[in-house]
C-alpha cells in the first residue's frame, strides 16, 4: 500500500460540501479519532451531486484494511437536501475496518453505513468489519423528493450488499440506536441486506 500508519487526530472539520476527513484509495493500518465533523452542506449553493460524507474510508482501487474510526463527534451532516446521501460515517472496499465509540446526530440519511457494489464481480470487501460502542441518534431528517412526501429513509447502521458480492464476518453489537425515521416500512435502525444473482458465478 502507499499510505500506511496514518493518523487523522483532533481535527475539526466545519462546513464542508462533499466530505469531511476521508482515507481513500491505498491505505492500510490508518486511523481517524477525536475528531468533530459538523454543518456539512447547509445552504442550496452546497448541493453538490456528489454523496455527502462526514467521515468516508473508501477508493476504488480498495484498502488494505484494518483502518480503525474511533472516538469522533459528527453532527448536522446533509439535511437540506432529499438526493444526497448524508451519511455520517461511510466506508467500502476496506476489510478488517473497526468503527467504535461514536457519536452521530442529526444526520440527513444515514447513520453508520458499509456495502459492496457490482463495480467488479467480487464487489468491494468489507469483510471482517467491527462496529461497536457507538452511538447514533436521529437520522433520515433530510426532506423528501416533493411536496408532501415522506424524508429520506434512515437507517442507523446499515450493511448491504450488491449483485456480485459476498459479505463476511462483519460484527455489529454494544451499539445504541434511537430516533430513526422509517418510511414505507422500509429499512430501520440496524439494517442487513443482501441481494440474490442468480448469474454470479461465485
Amino acid at each position: 500500500e502507499v499510505n500506511t500508519y496514518n493518523v487523522i487526530d483532533n481535527g475539526l472539520v466545519y462546513n464542508s460540501i462533499q466530505k469531511g476527513s476521508a482515507i481513500q484509495s491505498e491505505s492500510s493500518d490508518s486511523v481517524i479519532r477525536n475528531s468533530l465533523v459538523t454543518d456539512m452542506s447547509l445552504v442550496v449553493s452546497d448541493d453538490v451531486m456528489e454523496d455527502k460524507e462526514a467521515i468516508s474510508i473508501g477508493g476504488n482501487t480498495g484498502n488494505g484494511g484494518n483502518l480503525t474510526i474511533e472516538y469522533n463527534t459528527v453532527t448536522n451532516i446533509g439535511p437540506n437536501f432529499s438526493g444526497s446521501t448524508g451519511t455520517g460515517i461511510t466506508f467500502f472496499n476496506s476489510p478488517n475496518t473497526i468503527v467504535r465509540y461514536n457519536t452521530l446526530t442529526d444526520i440527513g440519511r444515514h447513520g453508520i453505513a458499509l456495502g459492496t457494489n457490482n463495480v467488479s464481480p467480487y464487489g468491494f470487501n468489507v469483510d471482517g468489519a467491527r462496529i461497536y460502542g457507538n452511538v447514533v441518534q436521529r437520522t433520515g431528517i433530510s426532506p423528501g423528493t416533493g411536496p408532501g412526501m415522506p424524508g429520506n429513509v434512515g437507517i442507523g447502521i446499515g450493511l448491504g450488499a450488491s449483485d456480485y458480492s459476498d459479505i463476511d464476518d462483519v460484527r455489529v453489537y454494544n451499539n445504541t440506536v434511537l430516533d430513526c425515521e422509517l418510511h414505507d416500512n422500509k429499512d430501520g435502525g440496524i439494517s442487513i441486506q443482501g441481494v440474490a444473482n442468480p448469474n454470479a458465478t461465485r
